[in-house]
């Protein structure tokens, strides 16, 4: 009998583990890499968010000028990471702040959050894929976007 109730025991705490390990993996997910206060943001909820918040400002963090013919999400400002902290620590804090780039140009989004972390910047999300997969998705599913 007491060999059965060890074998439960272990069971019990391995399974406790496996479950402790996902959730730390599925939070994980949640982030930038490297970045524990930046969050990813999935296109559909940018989507909504455009739709319903009004204090809502997505940035393209891009080196191009701004009469580029490069596709952007609409009313998307475009700005060099250079310029970002002096635009960030001019915004309300109610704000939410959403920020993309594109293949063509990578950001390191460890200096994106020590500047949101420097201006106390509660509300920054990354989004997930980048403009590459925002434009896949709205080309599929024939939603016009801005150049």
């Amino acid at each position: 009998m007491l060999p059965l109730a060890w074998f439960y025991i272990a069971l019990v705490v391995f399974l406790y583990s496996l479950l402790l390990f996902l959730e730390l993996r599925s939070r994980a997910k949640r982030h930038v890499k490297g970045c524990p206060s930046l969050l990813y943001i999935s296109p559909e909820r940018l989507d909504s968010l455009i739709a319903i918040e009004p204090d809502l400002i997505v940035v393209e963090l891009s080196s191009r000028a701004a009469s580029s013919k490069m596709p952007q999400i609409p009313d998307a400002l475009r700005m060099p990471v250079s310029q970002l902290e002096g635009f960030l620590c001019g915004a309300p804090c109610r704000s939410i702040f959403v920020f993309y780039d594109s293949a063509t140009e990578p950001v390191q989004w460890s200096s994106v959050e020590a500047i949101a972390n420097d201006c106390a910047i509660p509300n920054v999300s990354v989004l997930k894929g980048g403009l590459e997969l925002w434009l896949r998705k709205h080309q599929a599913d024939g939603v016009g976007v801005a150049s």
